[in-house]
């Protein structure tokens, strides 16, 4: 499994593109696809409005690490800012939190991109290609 994450528009589908030779056609976007799409698709973009579609997202992540290990994650991080006024918006930005440190304990590769630079924060096992 391989985490991209950071703030929106920092570059993270087109780092994705270029560097584990993706086309953005392969990439699924978590507003719309199907937990059914997401235990099968190599990439998915949008994972947190995923995350905030499915009220079963707990099993999803457990599943997505057994049936699908080798995905590629790009979400954004929400847990900065202000926060939400909504009930539902901080628990959205609860779950994101909790279902991210979950599957990263799972990652091989986990990379946090600000303005388009990558820093990567876990790389065990396969090498990152240039």
């Amino acid at each position: 499994m391989i985490i991209i994450t950071g703030g929106a528009y920092q570059g993270k589908k087109d780092y994705v593109e270029k560097t584990y030779n993706i086309s953005k056609c392969q990439m699924l976007n978590g507003k719309e696809c199907s937990t059914e799409d997401l235990i099968q698709t190599k990439c998915v973009y949008n994972f947190h409005f995923f995350i905030k579609r499915d009220s079963d997202i707990f099993n999803t992540a457990k599943r997505l690490v057994s049936e699908n290990p080798d995905i590629i994650i790009i979400t954004d991080e929400i847990g900065s800012g202000i926060i939400p006024l909504d009930k539902n918006e901080r628990i959205w930005r609860e779950n994101t939190g909790k279902i991210c440190c979950y599957l990263v304990r799972y990652a091989e590769t986990v990379v946090r991109l600000n303005c388009g630079l990558p820093l990567i924060l876990k790389n065990v096992g396969k090498e990152i290609k240039k």
